[in-house]
This record gives C-alpha cells, structure tokens and sequence, in this order.
C-alpha cells in the first residue's frame, strides 16, 4: 500500500486569519467583536485555540481549527485531499495540519 504523508504548517498569523474567517463564517464571531489582536495556542488532550478579539475571546476546537486551517488552504490554492486522513500538531508558535493518504496496492 502507497502512503502519502504531507505538512502544512500555519504561524499564528495565519492562524488569526483563518479562525477569524471561520468564526465569521460559522456565525461565532460577529462584525462587532472587532479585528483579531492575538491568538493562543494549547496543547492538553487536543490542539485548542484562543482567539483575541478587540472585544472578547473566542476557543477553537481541534475540529474547527482543522475546518479553518483546510478553507484557509484552499483559498490559497493549496490543495488538500478530502480522503486524507487529517491530524493536528502544535507548538506555542504555530500549528501544522499533518494529511496521510494511503492508496491501495493494485
């Protein structure tokens, strides 16, 4: 069986952008709550973010990070499998979204 096995690693300030497009997106985070200031990156069981908004702050799961982290890919034209199998890592500076696809032998 083939593997393939790709990064993508995001530094906090593409993190900010793209949990603040998904947070727009999903209705959590509304035109009012201002521009994001920071974001916090945790590791305890899972990957979790916090977003600093102008006005509040906002927590990410390892799902939604994943969901923002794959739209935020694709507007940039990168692409991601839908098959792939598709995990998280962080660092207190960065976040990576590790895809492996494996493909039957023939």
């Amino acid at each position: 069986m083939a593997e393939e096995y790709r990064e993508i690693t995001f530094d906090k300030r593409e993190l900010q952008v793209a949990l603040r497009d998904y947070g727009t997106r999903t209705g959590r985070i509304e035109p009012g709550d201002g521009g994001a200031v920071g974001v916090e990156i945790t590791r305890r069981n899972e990957v979790e973010v916090k977003l600093s908004l102008e006005t509040r702050r906002v927590t990410f799961n390892a799902e939604e990070i994943t969901a923002a982290l794959i739209l935020f890919a694709s507007s940039l034209q990168m692409p991601v499998p839908r098959r792939a199998q598709k995990t998280l890592s962080a660092t207190r500076e960065r976040v990576t979204l590790e895809l492996r696809t494996h493909t039957p032998y023939v």
